[in-house]
């Protein structure tokens, strides 16, 4: 567990200090604020839902619950499985 916090504590420094210096360099400058703010705000957003997460399965089972650290993994790879199933389905119409 501590190992995945720390990949996920580099991979969200490397989220907040690459991704608007990339928008800022390859947007236009009237949608250049437009971009950053919405990188922005999608990333509090994914922090909310997971503190909102793990504070709702902090109740599940006295807190001792195997769930409790479960379903936040499982809860990431869903998102990952739906867009590899589509990215699979494009790769096999092209090839087609």
């Amino acid at each position: 567990m501590l190992c995945a916090r720390i990949i996920n504590g580099i991979g969200t420094g490397y989220l907040n200090a690459i991704v608007p210096v990339w928008s800022a360099e390859v947007a236009s400058h009237t949608s250049r604020g437009a971009f950053i703010a919405l990188e922005f705000t999608l990333n509090i957003f994914g922090v909310v839902v997971a503190y909102w997460l793990e504070f709702g399965l902090g109740f599940v089972g006295d807190g001792r619950s195997q769930v409790r650290w479960r379903f936040p993994v499982a809860f990431q790879i869903v998102p990952i499985i739906a867009f590899m199933v589509r990215w699979i389905a494009n790769v096999f119409l092209l090839l087609c």
